[in-house]
């Protein structure tokens, strides 16, 4: 699902072509940890401290209240000289309707409940 912002965060597949196939992708050097596809985002630039990119999509089905759900993924900073720096801080937000981004700003966002790590 795409958002209203300057962000633009990528995609890259191991059958991808120039910059987009792993290892050697335009930003950094890095492989999916599992399958031939992996998205990359920039959720802090140094350069610009209020430019953010999100990666968003839509449930195949809706939550239900009262279920236990478990949420995972894996993230590296790979190894990359453009971009040499990291977070320390990456969230996870559930909403009815989609999120929205003006510019490439973070996202306002309520947080409803604290979830277990």
């Amino acid at each position: 699902m795409p958002l209203d912002g300057a962000g633009s965060p990528e995609f890259y597949h191991t059958a991808g072509s120039w910059g987009c196939q792993p290892p050697a992708t335009y930003w950094a050097n890095l492989m999916p940890h599992t399958g031939n596809g992996m998205s990359a985002f920039v959720p802090w630039y140094w350069t610009n401290i209020n430019f953010r990119e999100y990666i968003q999509t839509s449930l195949t089905s809706p939550l239900v209240v009262g279920e236990t759900y478990k949420v995972g993924f894996w993230l590296t900073n790979g190894f990359s000289t453009i971009h040499p720096f990291g977070v320390n801080h990456i969230g996870v937000a559930f909403s009815m309707a989609p999120l929205v981004q003006f510019l490439a700003n973070q996202i306002v966002y309520t947080r409803r409940s604290n979830c277990p790590a």
